[in-house]
């Protein structure tokens, strides 16, 4: 694979140490992997209880790991749910992907929002990290978010069309959408996992001694649904409709290349001072007749699409253990921070899922997010994350609240811990804690007003 390699110049942050929850004056700082799903429902794991689709590797991964099996994210979309992720912000406020700039916006509105909202690559920079983004990426040149590596830079790939199309269904490959809006979604950094781990072993010879971030986010088992005929033969039976096998191979071809990423970090005796860290960008229910999803995943404020499990691995810092304590993906940067001994700043809603694990009760009641459309319902320009907010959600114990933007549609409520599938809306019936949950969702919401949101794109 071509090498994208560049190293950027290294941004003068400071931040403070921390006491015990991280690294220690003594131990030098953590590497750090995220591995992040790409379209995959909560309950399509091994280890969350899945007994038809294969995934060992993730399934060995939990058993070393701290299991977070009520994680969420912020919103049920890849832009604003990964951009959330590296900021630890909810979309209403750095505002990636809510509507405003349409499918994409400008380097210089992308650097803008991150200047306000800085980066894990940017924050763990001033501590001598290396930082390699590859896979999915939706916000162009990946120097914009402070990697210092990296596979997308915003451009097509020459000579792409047709890669990893699929001539015995039609299904797209990745060259297709290289030509379209993935240059930004991901373009060449598309083809991690799918083909192989190439651009990550040469990062890591390059590293030398510096400690390293690595971005895993892999276009999988996202579409195209076009996974090997060894696996897919697997899946195959009379009594499953081939899009449901097709995304059930997918979900295994993604276990495999996460395995053998973790074998690497195994071969390269990284794998004792590695914080690794799993998530979903957002789920997925594949429907069975057609390559579409179930309107209660992805995009929309249900289980199916907001719910993820998060997993923590690191060896000698973090017991394994599995937690039923709602989280949520807002946590994963102050998650890492202190586990690199840097003290997140103050403004993050986001907790310290260490503390978590070391026994301590979390420091809020309820989570929080919100779905959002591309245009606004007027259909004018939106300017404001309210514009094009959908549905503002809760999840409070074994309770979730959903409230829709439309006054024709009324508010939603359901147990989810007794119901996770959210069959029965019990909203009817009680109508005080509608009530209260509401009121926390209103004093909770607090989109950043600014005019940064421009129709063009000026690249």
């Amino acid at each position: 694979m071509q090498k994208t390699f560049l190293l950027a110049a290294i941004l003068p942050l400071v931040l403070a140490a921390v006491g015990s929850a991280g690294a220690s004056d003594g131990d030098s700082p953590p590497n750090v992997v995220y591995l992040v799903c790409d379209d995959q429902a909560w309950f399509h794991f091994g280890f969350m209880g899945n007994t038809e689709i294969r995934t060992r590797h993730l399934d060995r991964l939990a058993s070393q790991s701290a299991v977070f099996t009520r994680g969420y994210v912020p919103s049920s979309v890849c832009r604003p749910s990964l951009a959330t992720m590296l900021t630890g912000h909810y979309p209403q406020r750095h505002r990636f992907g809510v509507g405003i700039d349409g499918i994409r916006a400008a380097p210089r509105i992308v650097r803008q929002r991150f200047d306000r909202f800085p980066p894990l690559p940017e924050l763990l920079q001033p501590s001598g990290y290396l930082s390699l983004q590859t896979g999915k990426w939706w916000e162009g040149d990946y120097r914009l978010a402070g990697f210092t590596h990296g596979m997308t830079t915003g451009t097509p790939v020459p000579g792409s069309v047709g890669a990893n199309d699929d001539p015995a269904t039609g299904h797209k490959g990745l060259g297709k959408l290289d030509r379209g809006m993935s240059f930004l979604a991901g373009a060449e950094g598309l083809r991690i996992g799918r083909e192989g781990l190439g651009p990550i072993e040469e990062f890591l010879r390059e590293r030398g001694s510096h400690p390293f971030f690595l971005w895993y986010a892999p276009m999988m088992p996202h579409t195209p649904h076009n996974p090997p005929a060894r696996l897919l033969k697997r899946y195959q039976s009379p009594d499953r409709p081939e899009t449901v096998a097709r995304y059930m191979a997918m979900c295994e071809w993604f276990d495999e290349s996460c395995g053998e990423l973790l074998r690497l970090l195994d071969r390269e005796e990284l794998s004792s001072n590695t914080l690794v860290v799993f998530v979903v960008d957002n789920g997925y229910v594949q429907l069975p007749r057609i390559s579409w999803f179930d309107k209660r995943s992805k995009l929309s404020p249900y289980e199916g699409g907001l719910r993820t499990p998060i997993l923590l691995r690191w060896p000698g810092h973090i017991e394994p253990a599995r937690y039923k304590t709602p989280v949520h993906s807002i946590d994963l940067l102050p998650t890492t921070l202190a586990a690199c001994g840097l003290r997140p700043s103050s403004d993050l809603p986001g907790i310290n899922l260490l503390e978590i694990c070391d026994d301590l009760p979390p420091k809020r009641d309820a989570i929080f997010g919100a779905t959002f459309r591309r245009k606004s319902a007027s259909g004018i320009k939106p300017k404001q994350p309210d514009d094009t907010v959908d549905y503002r959600w809760t999840v409070a114990g074994q309770w979730k609240l959903i409230v829709p933007r439309s006054p024709e549609e009324s508010p939603q409520l359901f147990n989810v811990v007794d119901d996770p599938h959210e069959t029965n809306d019990l909203a009817s019936t009680q109508p005080n804690r509608v009530r209260e949950l509401k009121s926390k969702i209103d004093r909770w919401w607090s989109p950043v007003v600014t005019t940064d949101a421009q129709p063009a794109d000026d690249r």
